[in-house]
């Protein structure tokens, strides 16, 4: 359990910077910027969760090494929970991405006008007027991504790391009581899930905002 937690709250926050990062650069006028963004989304969104994690783990030590090249033949070994943390919170941020940029997106222009001729920067609008509103507005769809962390990092056993699902495993293995485990361990997600659903909904009352569901 603790394991899950450690991979789930690095990966929320890694996630949830660079999907206001991307989200960002997704609305920018500078080309560049904008072009980089997309890019990021289309390539993490649609490659598979498990190979990204894979190649974090397998790949990436083998571009590292090989980029270094120690003549005494001494190699860099990535640690498997940080290429777990890694692939999630690419994979995510790519979705978060998206989920800020629609939050963007929706306050209307009539806002940045406004802004624009009370004197305000465009990095000042974008810090008293357009973020605070989308990021108030993305909380329900966001809230999904952030469930979908805790219920992707199941498959961080395939790259060796003891969480919740390694130990159903293990323990399926040395008793035979499969059931069980994997019930346990189930039950175990599930009170994950809604703790982290309790707490959306603690962060929405506390901003004023009408509860809904994550979904």
């Amino acid at each position: 359990m603790g394991t899950t937690l450690y991979i789930f709250a690095w990966s929320l926050v890694f996630s949830l910077v660079l999907g206001i990062f991307c989200g960002i650069g997704r609305t920018t006028n500078v080309r560049w910027v904008r072009a980089l963004s997309v890019g990021y989304v289309e390539i993490f969104r649609n490659i598979p969760l498990l190979v990204q994690m894979w190649w974090a783990y397998f790949g990436l030590q083998q571009v590292v090494n090989a980029a270094i090249n120690d003549p005494l033949g001494l190699r860099i070994l990535i640690p498997s929970t940080f290429a777990c943390i890694l692939a999630l919170s690419l994979y995510t941020g790519a979705y978060m991405g998206e989920v800020v940029r629609s939050g963007i997106r929706s306050i209307p222009r009539g806002q940045w006008e406004a802004a624009t001729s009370s004197g305000l920067s465009r990095a000042q609008t974008w810090r008293h007027v357009v973020l605070p509103q989308a990021l108030v507005i993305v909380i329900p769809p966001m809230a999904s991504e952030v469930l979908n962390i805790i219920k992707n990092s199941a498959i961080a056993m395939t790259i060796a790391i003891t969480d919740l699902m390694f130990y159903s495993q293990k323990i399926e293995e040395e008793t035979f009581a499969g059931f069980e485990a994997y019930t346990a361990g189930t039950l175990l997600f599930l009170l994950l899930t809604l703790l982290a659903v309790g707490a959306i909904y603690l962060v929405q009352w506390l901003l004023g905002l009408k509860v809904r569901t994550a979904g």
